[in-house]
């Protein structure tokens, strides 16, 4: 009964990892845990896939299969919460946070030069489940903040990363919103706001130099409107508008994206682009 299993267990993890239907692992790439839904515990990836990151990406709780934790657990694969960074320069590059006293743990480097490295999730902490995780990367004896995540200032002069498990913080829940006054006139005072690590995923960039909106309120102009970037990582504007229906798009250096955080899309006939949409009431 016991070989019976195990032989199970085998033709389990072989399926898992495409290698009885013939994937062929090179084609791995950042997109499959870039764009990966937040139903974490339905989502399982291969150690491979790490090792073919070609991009960083923001930190997410996954399943790991790797063949090596079987003989010590049982387990084809680890639960944990994955970080990331990049940096073709850097010999070594460590993560550090609350979750480990401010110990650093050393991160591999892949050969796209992106180091990464998967913990624990902290279940329990004095009764309750542990959700905030502060960290920082030491790049080269250095320390640094995560340039895709929702970071803040620390108190000392410097930023610190925070990831929450299980839903993003307030400030990174942005978008554009109607913001209100005492006195209304006939112009409506309206936010734009959209976080870093959004912007770089959707641009594919690993930095950001301008970001600016352009729409039919300012006659598609991507010098016109700039965003600038607060403490918190959120690129802001506000400008006031008449009430009314306009079309826009985030402009990432040089790069015309629809905005992440605004679900309302149309299709604008005359440039033959979906475009997203805001209504101004």
């Amino acid at each position: 009964m016991a070989q019976k299993t195990f032989w199970s267990a085998i033709i389990v993890f072989l399926l898992a990892t495409g290698s009885l239907a013939g994937r062929d692992e090179s084609t791995y790439s950042s997109e499959a845990l870039q764009y990966a839904v937040s139903d974490v515990e339905e989502k399982v990836y291969q150690l491979q896939q790490l090792r073919n990151l070609r991009r960083p990406v923001p930190p997410r709780r996954i399943q790991l299969l790797d063949w090596k934790s079987y003989s010590g657990s049982g387990h084809f694969y680890r639960k944990g919460i994955l970080f990331t960074y990049r940096d073709l320069k850097a010999k070594h590059v460590f993560l550090a946070g609350d979750f480990s006293g401010w110990n650093r743990l050393i991160m591999e480097r892949n050969r796209h030069g992106v180091f990464y490295v998967m913990i624990p999730v902290r279940e329990m902490e004095e009764g309750e489940r542990a959700s905030v995780y502060r960290y920082r990367f030491n790049v080269d004896g250095l320390w640094t903040h995560d340039p895709l995540q929702y970071s803040e200032e620390d108190g000392t002069g410097g930023m610190v990363s925070v990831f929450h498990l299980d839903q993003e913080p307030p400030d990174r829940l942005a978008g554009p919103r109607i913001l209100p006054e005492k006195r209304t006139g006939d112009l409506r005072l309206v936010e734009f706001a959209v976080h870093e690590s959004r912007l770089l995923s959707r641009a594919r960039l690993e930095r950001i130099e301008n970001v600016s909106i352009v729409g039919d309120f300012n006659h598609w102009n991507p010098e016109s409107d700039l965003l600038r970037r607060g403490a918190d990582g959120v690129y802001r504007l506000r400008m006031r508008l008449l009430p009314g229906q306009y079309m826009y798009r985030i402009v990432v250096d040089g790069r015309w994206i629809l905005d992440p955080f605004n679900e309302s899309v149309s299709y604008h006939a005359g440039l033959k682009e979906s475009y997203s949409k805001l209504n101004v009431e």
